[in-house]
């Protein structure tokens, strides 16, 4: 994989097909790859089930694609029932509206999530963020 890095500089992730094993090899070969090469690499994570997609520089797939626990279960909340407010997300994850509020704020900043008047939604990248951690997860 490094000599046809050393050749491009980008790397396309397709999360359609079926194809699950190929995909975490990509992903995972792509991770291990030295810091150089990743560096120089973008990924562009397209989704199966809608027509969006993110792109990611490689150096950055250690870091954006890292969530949380909380922000993993907001993301599935919100996956599951776009449109919620602090206090409806707060009331589900079981956390102060405080440490709701400062988490939304930091996926708002990410940009995993959209904020719109009162409610969140999950964004393009957080959508694809969180549909990669449940390929990953096999849900």
């Amino acid at each position: 994989m490094i000599d046809v890095i050393r050749s491009v500089d980008e790397a396309i992730i397709c999360l359609s097909g079926g194809l699950r094993v190929l995909v975490i090899e990509t992903y995972t070969a792509l991770l291990l790859l030295p810091e150089e090469y990743r560096a120089k690499t973008i990924v562009r994570i397209d989704l199966e089930s809608s027509s969006s997609s993110v792109s990611l520089k490689g150096s950055a797939l250690l870091t954006d694609l890292h969530l949380r626990e909380i922000e993993y279960n907001i993301l599935s909340i919100l996956y599951g029932e776009p449109g919620l407010n602090l206090s409806s997300i707060s009331d589900r994850i079981v956390k102060p509206v405080s440490t709701t509020w400062r988490v939304l704020k930091k996926m708002v900043d990410k940009n995993l999530l959209v904020k719109e008047d009162n409610s969140y939604y999950l964004s393009s990248k957080g959508l694809t963020i969180f549909k990669l951690y449940e390929l990953l997860r096999g849900d």
